[in-house]
């Protein structure tokens, strides 16, 4: 068994990183090296909770069996689920970067549409 004063830490500092990049791209300040953390600190955040889970695995289970507990997390699961096949998928040029030019034209103005400039 994992100890929990492994797996507590590690779930912890997944989640301030996972947040923490995760604000930043959502208010547009991030940069690449920021995509690229928030992205491997999610494989450091999904070790991380597996680890406290199974640590805590009795405590978990308990919660689990609450029937608003598990209609939430079967929710949230296919909320994220679904998000994978609706809508567009990102496309990505050789640096790695988003291409928001689908939605922006070349000045970056919302709503004109434009094409990437190669």
């Amino acid at each position: 068994m994992i100890s929990r004063n492994l797996a507590t830490p590690l779930a912890a500092i997944g989640l301030i990183l996972m947040a923490t990049t995760g604000l930043g791209m959502f208010f547009e300040l991030a940069t690449e090296p920021t995509k690229t953390l928030h992205e491997w600190g999610g494989w450091l955040f999904v070790a991380g909770a597996a680890l406290h889970v199974s640590s805590n695995l009795e405590s978990f289970k308990r919660h689990v069996a609450k029937p608003l507990v598990a209609g939430l997390l079967v929710l949230t699961f296919t909320i994220a689920m679904t998000s994978f096949f609706i809508g567009d998928r990102e496309k990505h040029d050789e640096h790695g970067d988003h291409d928001r030019h689908q939605t922006m034209g070349e000045q970056g103005q919302p709503g004109e549409l434009g094409e990437k400039a190669e």
